[in-house]
């Protein structure tokens, strides 16, 4: 239930364990370039307005990103 008024970054990060950002609102954008997720990432209800860089981004388990709305558009990561 974060919101994010400024662009943030997790470029590069490593997530050991499931990653949770349900209900975050990123007003500005995010990066989760080159982040590796070790398990799982929970994006549900997640709102981003504005750049969402996922480039080089891994998952190792399972992405849930059921009713996540990026610029208005419905997004699934593959």
């Amino acid at each position: 239930y974060t919101v994010f008024y400024n662009n943030v970054s997790f470029a590069n990060a490593v997530f050991k364990e499931t990653a949770t950002f349900k209900y975050t609102k990123f007003k500005d954008g995010v990066s989760f370039n080159k982040t590796r997720f070790e398990e799982d990432l929970d994006i549900k209800y997640t709102n981003v307005k504005g750049k969402f860089d996922v480039a080089g981004m891994h998952v190792e388990y399972s992405v849930d990103s059921k009713y996540t709305s990026i610029n208005g558009k419905k997004f699934n990561y593959n």
